[in-house]
């Protein structure tokens, strides 16, 4: 057998067809109390390295930002579409119409 992931070990950059990720789906969820315990047992008392807590506290979102969007802007044409969007939702969640803007 060989590998199969561009990044040896990792399913990092796969790309799962829509019937696997249903059979994936299934699996996760038929799974029966006893495994889930087993692996809850397995993992705990795990010890990690201090390298690997500080990647852990770092946010997963964005690579190379803090915060996500922390320090961009919207545009101005973005800020009048979010603007008009949140218009519709406040209508059709508060009066029940669907206006459009």
């Amino acid at each position: 057998m060989y590998n199969i992931y561009p990044i040896a070990g990792s399913p990092f950059g796969i790309k799962r067809s829509e019937e696997t990720k249903q059979k994936m789906s299934i699996a996760k969820q038929s799974m029966s109390d006893e495994t889930k315990k087993k692996i809850s047992e397995a993992r705990k008392g795990k010890k990690f390295s201090k390298e690997t807590k500080e990647k852990m506290r770092k946010p997963k979102n964005v690579v190379g930002r803090p915060h996500g969007r922390e320090g961009l802007r919207h545009s101005e044409e973005t800020k009048q579409k979010m603007k008009i969007a949140h218009k519709n939702r406040f209508f059709k969640k508060n009066m029940g119409l669907n206006i459009s803007l």
